[in-house]
């Protein structure tokens, strides 16, 4: 496993949640840089340090070799970048307290590389795109970020394989994939959206923490569930966060199909249509109080009670 580091300033809001890093191929001379270059070194199972506003604030392992791909829409930050570059695939997870590598400058300047190193001299943050970190150091910073690389890897697996089964291709996707009015990048997150993975659940879960109804908070074993249908809304709402619920398979199976719903306040609404029996088996207690939703939240529940809940 070889360690990287990063840096994602201005791309970081597109890159950590969309699980990818982007480099052009060529500077805007049309010259190599080994910063571009080292995209093609990287490989599944590496190890990624996400440096951002003077902190590291997230740590990824690489799903796949690096593949040509045209430039993201960065919106303000395109002018800096040829349109051809390199996308490798990234499994990102946040740190919930990012760690200054700076408080660890004793460490780096015996074990960083003397040449071609995210830290220079003087302590400062070199702004190349991606450097390669020594083993022994990557190890160090891999530890104070407190991260379970096999964790993360885990769950990126699992993303990429619900994304590339055939049997859950439809012709819906179908359609969504020879759309020519959006990029790769976004046709892949509006993807995964469908299936309640990738951006949109990284989304969902900057709101929701856990299923309200089970209380599980394992999001590998949770659904983001579109409040109101991904087929009902426009890509913008397919992909807001405030259009969804974090919910085990079951209750996400309830609640798309209108059997279950929820007021503003937290009451659990339950469809006349839903039989005792399956409530009783599956031990759902529908008379809890699910908590309070915020005030976007309620807009989507507002569309779900009015048009999708089987009253």
């Amino acid at each position: 496993m070889n360690y990287w580091w990063v840096n994602q300033g201005r791309t970081y809001q597109h890159e950590i949640p969309g699980g990818y890093m982007w480099s052009p191929k060529l500077d805007k001379l049309n010259r190599h840089r080994v910063a571009y270059d080292s995209m093609l070194l990287a490989e599944p199972g590496d190890c990624i340090f996400s440096y951002f506003r003077g902190s590291i604030n997230a740590v990824g392992v690489v799903m796949n070799m690096a593949r040509s791909c045209p430039r993201p829409d960065f919106e303000f930050a395109n002018q800096y970048w040829n349109e051809d570059g390199w996308l490798v695939d990234v499994e990102f997870q946040e740190l919930s307290d990012a760690f200054d590598p700076k408080t660890m400058l004793s460490e780096y300047q015996l074990l960083g590389p003397a040449l071609y190193g995210p830290i220079n001299k003087q302590g400062r943050v070199n702004m190349e795109y991606l450097y390669s970190v020594p083993e022994n150091l990557g190890s160090l910073y891999k530890s104070a970020c407190q991260v379970d690389l096999n964790e993360i890897a885990v769950e990126g697996l699992a993303e990429r394989d619900l994304e590339m089964s055939d049997d859950m291709v439809d012709d819906e996707d179908s359609r969504l994939r020879t759309r020519t009015d959006i990029g790769p990048t976004e046709i892949r997150a509006l993807s995964l959206a469908r299936r309640g993975q990738g951006f949109f659940k990284k989304e969902v879960a900057h709101i929701e923490k856990n299923c309200r109804i089970t209380g599980i908070t394992e999001q590998r074993h949770l659904r983001a569930s579109h409040i109101k249908p991904w087929s009902q809304s426009n890509d913008s709402e397919r992909l807001d966060g405030s259009n969804g619920l974090l919910l085990s398979p079951h209750v996400d199976h309830l609640f798309d199909r209108g059997y279950l719903s929820f007021k503003k306040n937290g009451v659990i609404l339950k469809s006349s249509t839903l039989k005792p029996d399956v409530v009783n088996k599956w031990q759902l207690d529908l008379r809890m109080n699910v908590g309070e939703f915020t005030r976007r939240q309620e807009g989507f529940l507002e569309y779900h009670r009015d048009f999708v809940f089987k009253k």
